[in-house]
Parts: structure tokens; sequence; C-alpha cells
């Protein structure tokens, strides 16, 4: 008998899973407060909020199953909820059980992604 090689099986690459971030500017429709969601408030043309960027990338990376809201600092007085809280830039807030935390330690993707996750 003929011998029949195995079919070769071709693996399709993994997607790679991707943070959900709503991005909000004029948009307030897209926000909403949802407990353990985050809430980042930021300029494009604050310089502390572009030097932390390669880190929050990466925490964002590491926390795909938490909900991030980024809010664009311009469109600030849409957000009322969130405006009081900012008091500068960047500012990270944490929503959970009716209340905002705010994030205030060394900005490293280990400190944001203990923030994501426990506040």
């Amino acid at each position: 008998p003929k011998k029949v090689a195995p079919k070769k099986t071709v693996k399709k690459p993994t997607p790679t899973p991707t943070p959900t971030v709503i991005t909000l500017k004029n948009n307030k429709d897209d926000f909403n407060l949802e407990n353990k969601a985050i809430y980042f408030a930021k300029l494009d043309t604050c310089y502390f909020c572009n030097e932390m960027k390669t880190e929050w990338e990466k925490a964002k990376q590491n926390n795909i199953s938490i909900k991030i809201y980024e809010i664009d600092g311009n469109y600030l007085d849409k957000y009322p909820d969130i405006q009081s809280y900012v008091r500068g830039f960047p500012t990270i807030l944490r929503y959970n059980n009716d209340r905002f935390k705010v994030f205030n330690r060394l900005r490293t993707a280990q400190n944001f992604s203990n923030f994501m996750r426990n506040g």
C-alpha cells in the first residue's frame, strides 16, 4: 500500500488581543461611568503625557480586559464627571462603586497595571 503524507495544517497567527480604548473628544455619547473603568485625561501637547506614553501603552496591552476612556483635555468641559478631578495633565482615574480614585504613583507600566486592576 502507498503511504499518504499527512496533510500539513497551516496555523493561522492568533490575532493580538487589543485593549478596549474609547477616545473621547466631542463625542460624549460614548462616555459612561463604569465600575473598574479607567479614565485618562491628557493633552497631545503635554510633555508629561508624551513622556509616559510607552509605559502607558505597555500597561494597556497587559490589561486588555479593562475598559479605558482616553479623554482629550481640550474637551474636558464635555465630561463634568471627570473634569472636577483633573487638576493637571496627565490625570488617570479609576472608577469603582460610585467614586473615583486618582493615580498618584511613579508612571511605570507596572504601577499603571496595578492601578488598573486594583485601584
